[in-house]
């Protein structure tokens, strides 16, 4: 027999807080951390980082930092998978 299954196309799985191991339900299913946790939204995204963010990122204004979350942002785009795969497939 076959079933059909409708999605939103993004999320997989069961949202969870982006602690590890914490099992509280999130508020929303777009939410990054749990109500206990959300205090996390203002601190930089990396791992060791405990500086605030900048407006309008999840990292603060280190470089470095910054330079990643771009890169993570770039990745969800269609011309740096396009890149990727002529990359891989040229070698």
């Amino acid at each position: 027999s076959i079933h059909a299954a409708v999605t939103d196309g993004v999320t997989i799985g069961h949202p969870c807080c982006a602690v590890h191991n914490c099992h509280e339900p999130l508020p929303t299913i777009a939410a990054r951390y749990c109500s206990t946790h959300d205090h996390l939204n203002h601190i930089c995204a990396v791992r060791g980082c405990t500086a605030p963010i900048q407006p309008g990122g999840r990292t603060c204004n280190t470089p470095d930092h910054i330079q990643l979350q771009e890169m993570h942002e770039a990745k969800g785009k269609a011309m740096f998978n396009l890149a990727r795969r002529l990359a891989d497939y040229s070698q």
